[in-house]
């Protein structure tokens, strides 16, 4: 068991520690079976990983592209050129991108920092910070964070997104899509768990992943976080139940009743003109 606070770690070693995570929770909601199942990283989520570590930890030397000999048409040898090239890469720790990944995470991370209330929320801080914690309900679960940003001495918890549309009424329903009110109310839960003082601010970068790259800053508001709160506390619920009978179920097994979505019923009624 991992002693409760606050780690530096890379992170396969975070995602190989024991305990539950606001992702993991998440899975949770939508079935015990889906949070047994293996997640197996998908181009979208390697991105992603990448893009956080280029944009808060820039120390671009930890990525590097292949050189034109190791490419596809370089001529007799490139496959055993290219297999040499990711040997040594991978011994010096070293992450291969593509060039349009590159030249992608190049315009994001500049348009982060060249937001003023982005690049304020990111001059003092540290990134991707691990904690871990003992669930006071349930003291044999043990809960885990990694924050993309903290400032312990202001308390504020900052998270980057990549998102296709920034703007706030389509990040909005995005972000409860993917519980994002879950991972507010879980950091913030945590740090002020491991650090006994309340931490209650929670801010999103919200980055688009296509020119302009357009950027938005938003905070979590308290009705965001109650929800996600609660929302936590039903997974941790579900998740201990499974853990006691050793059963993770997936969807319900009776006929459901189908039918019309909500957007459908809150419509004006139709008039049919005979």
């Amino acid at each position: 068991m991992i002693e409760k606070g606050f780690y530096k770690m890379d992170s396969d070693t975070y995602h190989a520690a024991e305990g539950i995570s606001r992702s993991g929770l998440v899975r949770m909601l939508r079935s015990p079976a889906h949070y047994k199942t293996p997640v197996i990283p998908t181009p979208i989520m390697e991105f992603g990983k990448n893009l956080h570590t280029f944009v808060l930890e820039p120390d671009t030397a930890k990525f590097i592209l292949y050189p034109d000999d190791c490419l596809v048409g370089s001529g007799k040898g490139q496959r055993e050129r290219k297999a040499v090239f990711d040997l040594n890469a991978q011994e010096r720790g070293q992450t291969i991108l593509k060039p349009d990944d590159m030249d992608k995470m190049k315009h994001m991370r500049d348009a982060v920092h060249s937001h003023p209330e982005a690049s304020e929320l990111l001059k003092d801080g540290e990134p991707e910070i691990s904690g871990f914690w003992q669930d006071p309900i349930h003291p044999e679960i043990t809960c885990r964070i990694r924050m993309d940003w903290i400032n312990k001495e202001k308390m504020v918890i900052v998270d980057l997104k990549k998102t296709r549309d920034a703007r706030l009424h389509s990040f909005r329903g995005d972000a409860y899509r993917l519980g994002y009110d879950m991972e507010a109310s879980f950091y913030l839960y945590g740090a002020t768990h491991i650090t006994g003082v309340e931490h209650h601010d929670f801010y999103f970068i919200a980055c688009e992943d296509e020119p302009p790259w357009g950027v938005m800053v938003y905070k979590a508001s308290g009705e965001m976080i109650m929800e996600g709160l609660k929302r936590c506390s039903r997974a941790l619920g579900l998740y201990k139940e499974c853990l006691d009978k050793d059963n993770w179920p997936c969807y319900p097994e009776d006929v459901q009743e189908l039918g019309l979505p909500g957007w459908v019923l809150r419509k004006e009624v139709n008039h049919i003109i005979e």
